[in-house]
């Protein structure tokens, strides 16, 4: 990632990589890419390399600006970058929707947005395409951008939902976390089973948009799962006590929430205690007496 950090003097652009912790990510890697310059933008340009706006004159109105080109000369003919570079300019208009097809895994991020979109612009004629790539594509960017352009159709057309529903199950990570959350986006009611069993999922980030479809369902048969995750998730990940809170708020029922301040699990004390505080519910100064210190002192 960069990230434009404007101080008025100095500062400049940073870059930072993260890895993947628990159901969120951490920081691995932080260093400067653009520095000692007031940048306010930056943009990626079609023939490779950044773009980068710059204030000049502290945080005074100077009437300037600089626009400088950040790249790598040995990449200006690479032909990745040519070819990126020529599609961009052409515009996907005009294209075939079989072309799309291919493009939903090129090496570059705006190409395959691109024809995501182009894609579920078409509406439902684009679902036998798209599904084609989700059921099987070694390119597992392809595979992701055909699950969110059915999830966009799905707006729409609810065959597209279904047709995304099975990869709840799928063998890779990522497509089953991303198809948890197109459809948790959508509210499909037929993607319950599969959200209750991404509660015991062996990946924190799947559990955590399992439980998040939950709370956009609120289907009361969901709370012995969603407590049976609250209560596992220890060492504590915040994100997955998150989205446990907001299934449980997602039920909207306050005698359930109540039912929990007795409960053996601080854990689940925890979460009846920071939905009643959302809620504005008298009853919370219950925790005030509570066992555990950490939930007394909340």
């Amino acid at each position: 990632f960069f990230y434009c950090d404007y101080r008025g003097e100095g500062g400049g652009i940073f870059q930072f990589k993260m890895k993947p912790k628990g159901a969120s990510y951490e920081l691995i890697e932080q260093k400067n890419f653009f520095w000692q310059a007031q940048a306010t933008d930056m943009e990626w340009g079609p023939e490779g390399g950044a773009y980068v706006s710059l204030w000049v004159g502290g945080i005074s109105k100077t009437g300037k600006g600089r626009i400088y080109r950040v790249y790598d000369p040995k990449t200006v003919k690479d032909p990745i970058v040519l070819e990126t570079k020529k599609l961009l300019n052409e515009g996907f208009e005009k294209r075939p929707p079989a072309e799309f097809i291919t493009l939903l895994g090129h090496k570059d991020k705006r190409v395959r947005m691109e024809a995501q979109f182009e894609l579920a612009e078409k509406g439902a004629e684009s679902i036998p395409l798209l599904v084609a790539v989700a059921a099987k594509n070694e390119n597992q960017f392809a595979r992701l951008h055909a699950i969110w352009g059915l999830g966009q159709i799905g707006r729409k057309s609810p065959a597209a939902f279904d047709a995304v529903i099975p990869y709840l199950a799928d063998e890779d990570i990522e497509v089953r976390s991303n198809s948890a959350r197109a459809l948790a986006d959508g509210k499909v009611a037929k993607a319950f089973d599969g959200f209750i069993k991404l509660l015991t999922d062996s990946s924190p980030r799947a559990k955590y948009l399992g439980a998040r479809g939950l709370a956009k369902l609120g289907r009361k048969e969901a709370l012995q799962p969603l407590l049976e995750m609250i209560k596992a998730n220890s060492p504590l990940d915040p994100m997955l006590r998150h989205a446990g809170l907001m299934a449980i708020l997602g039920l909207n029922d306050q005698k359930i929430i109540e039912s929990l301040t007795t409960d053996a699990s601080p854990a689940v004390r925890m979460i009846s205690l920071l939905a009643m505080r959302r809620l504005e519910m008298p009853a919370i100064a219950t925790f005030l007496k509570d066992a555990d210190p950490l939930i007394a002192l909340e």
